[in-house]
């Protein structure tokens, strides 16, 4: 859906239209829904729409894994495990972030857990 139109009547930006190729179709539908509203007291007078962005990939952070992982060595064995995991070099880290995403990533289609949501960007305020 990313580079598709979507609007909504709050400032709040709660995006739950349809999907529209061109901001006129958005504009129009959301014309198109407000006139269907019976008080006019509780008419908007003006939409949001912005364009869907890129679907958001989780990661898991290798280096914020090991820095867990320090601070809980650290609170089991003290001053004794000051040094454990501290010199991993980046290379190692980029690996564990990318074994670590792989397995979640598995893990969320398995279950069902994967994003369903997307950032709206360029959002503009239009008049009804």
């Amino acid at each position: 859906m990313k580079g598709k139109y979507v609007y909504s009547f709050s400032d709040y930006y709660d995006f739950n239209s349809d999907y529209f190729g061109k901001l006129e179709e958005a504009l129009a539908e959301a014309r198109k829904e407000v006139k269907a509203i019976p008080d006019d007291a509780n008419r908007p007078t003006e939409v949001y729409i912005g364009i869907v962005g890129e679907k958001w990939k989780p990661e898991i952070s290798g280096e914020s894994i090991i820095d867990m992982l320090c601070d809980e060595a650290y609170d089991v064995g003290g001053e004794y495990a000051e040094d454990y995991l501290k010199d991993v070099p980046e290379a190692r880290r980029d690996e564990l972030t990318e074994i670590l995403t792989t397995a979640f990533n598995k893990w969320a289609a398995k279950y069902g857990y994967k994003p369903n949501f997307y950032p709206v960007e360029n959002v503009r305020e239009y008049k009804l």
